[in-house]
């Protein structure tokens, strides 16, 4: 089964929001009268598309020319970023090569084309990674890019780590579950999985991994005691590989819940009792 794991990058993966802040400014002294940008607000942007940014930081200035004004900000930071790196989170390089020998790995961020590629440079973590994208890229939202990548990778089961409220709103419309990098610089306000050190990140992906296969155990439970009663290999094979159906049933689910999936597992029981009794009988 193809599980891959997909990254935010500003919040999650490092901190380049310091660096930034100096050639953000240069350029809105050169094309605004607003006074300059602190690091908090910068910070408060990560996340978002250009146009938002351009929306909250100038919201008196004509749309056109203020999303020109922050094209302008995201060309100039780029070569600036070359030389003054951001800050790649503690534990990232090392937890990050640890992952690519297990699960594919992605990136899928709201910037410009060319900021995760300056990113992958700076940090030396290119190898890590089978594939990126962005708004920039595609002119799309964080959503439909990360749905993007999971149908283009025909990923069995995804799961995306990033920091802020947007985040999760992109994965749940991506239908895919997210864990929150509550060391970052955003909040959801949503009850989640969190981790509090990047560090965390493999054991949390495992467990998201496991989670859906316990829940179908428990529902299976009287079965799988039969099963075992038989003692036949044939019959535990055929239980193991029906959980498994019923495990990637769960995970493509849209945005169910388990209620409104009860019909179909309840429908999947009733098939494999028979199939049991089958096998039972013919051996």
């Amino acid at each position: 089964m193809k599980t891959g794991i997909i990254f935010d990058l500003d919040g999650t993966l490092w901190d380049a929001t310091e660096q930034m802040l100096p050639a953000w400014n240069q350029v809105l002294a050169r094309y605004s009268n607003r006074t300059p940008m602190t690091l908090a607000e910068i910070r408060s942007y990560m996340g978002k598309t250009v146009e938002e940014i351009a929306a909250a930081a100038l919201p008196n200035v004509p749309e056109e020319m203020r999303v020109a004004v922050f094209n302008q900000c995201c060309i100039e930071e780029l070569p600036w970023l070359k030389e003054h790196p951001g800050t790649v989170y503690p534990d990232v390089p090392q937890v990050l090569r640890q992952l690519a020998g297990q699960y594919p790995l992605y990136i899928v961020s709201n910037c410009q084309d060319g900021y995760i590629q300056s990113f992958l440079e700076v940090s030396g973590l290119e190898d890590c990674f089978a594939d990126f994208t962005c708004s920039g890229m595609t002119g799309l939202g964080k959503g439909s890019n990360i749905r993007l990548m999971v149908e283009k990778h025909r990923l069995e089961q995804a799961v995306y780590l990033g920091d802020t409220q947007g985040d999760y709103q992109a994965c749940q419309k991506a239908r895919i579950p997210f864990i929150h990098a509550a060391y970052g610089m955003g909040a959801v306000d949503q009850p989640v999985h969190r981790i509090l050190h990047f560090s965390e990140l493999p054991a949390s992906v495992a467990k998201k991994q496991t989670s859906n296969r316990g829940l179908l155990f428990l529902l299976f439970k009287p079965l799988w005691f039969f099963a075992l009663a038989q003692n036949q290999k044939s019959v535990i094979a055929l239980f193991l590989q029906t959980v498994e159906e019923l495990a990637h049933l769960l995970r493509a689910a849209k945005d169910a819940g388990i209620q409104s999936l009860l019909p179909q597992l309840v429908g999947f029981q009733h098939g494999l009792c028979a199939l049991l009794l089958i096998a039972q009988n013919g051996n």
